[in-house]
């Protein structure tokens, strides 16, 4: 897994809508059966929910109860105020931001001139979001304002894997096939974190969920490549 070579990776994939938690649930339960240190999701819906009926909260507490970190994408909804999907506070939840990193290739006119063309997409922020009211069995929490989200990590213009019975773009005819697609979006920037987290636990295996998340939240720093 990147820069983790003994780890094993585990591809758990759920075809539907977020809000259909029983697959959810049950992806979660087989992951905590399987004994895997770090479940990354990148998936949610457009707004929060409340944690009772939440499947994907209900899921990770699970998941944190049994001593498993649960990092989830923060939404691409930004950059507007309370557009975080992912806001219950025992999972770590990515935002996505820019890189220092430009795509240049070379267009030539029809009359052979002959242009650099550089591609920037716009960066993905979240903000400050409210939280709902949890209600698990007798543990009842109420955040009233929580800084959402946890931590930020790349995930604009990311040269990710693509599945080859996907097109590379969503126009109209486009029949062809890729191993590898620039992708933007906090999908992105949540594995990055997940490895991020996997490493801590290489040097911590006796961590809590808790503890992890709080030295990432509390010791990241900037990085640019050319460092």
């Amino acid at each position: 897994m990147g820069p983790i070579p003994p780890r094993q990776l585990l591809a758990m994939q759920w075809k539907g809508p977020a809000s259909l938690g029983a697959g959810i649930l049950a992806a979660f339960d087989d992951a905590i059966a399987d004994g895997v240190d770090i479940i990354t999701l990148s998936l949610g819906g457009r707004r929060p929910t409340s944690f009772d009926v939440d499947s994907i909260a209900i899921g990770s507490f699970h998941a944190m109860s049994n001593g498993i970190l649960v990092t989830q994408s923060a939404g691409n909804s930004g950059p507007n105020l309370q557009t975080v999907a992912s806001v219950a506070p025992w999972v770590l939840t990515v935002a996505a931001n820019t890189i220092d990193r430009k795509f240049i290739s070379k267009l030539e006119l029809n009359d052979r001139t002959v242009l650099t063309v550089c591609i920037i997409l716009r960066a993905i922020m979240s903000f400050i979001t409210g939280l709902p009211l949890l209600r698990l069995s007798d543990f009842i929490l109420c955040f009233e304002y929580v800084l959402q989200p946890d931590v930020s990590a790349p995930g604009v213009d990311i040269l990710a894997a693509y599945p080859p019975d996907v097109p590379p773009t969503k126009e109209g005819g486009d029949d062809r096939r890729v191993k590898f697609n620039v992708i933007s979006g906090t999908s992105m920037s949540c594995p990055h974190v997940a490895g991020a987290a996997a490493y801590v636990k290489t040097f911590h295996p006796d961590w809590s969920p808790s503890a992890i998340k709080s030295a990432l939240m509390t010791t990241g720093t900037l990085l640019l490549s050319s460092q």
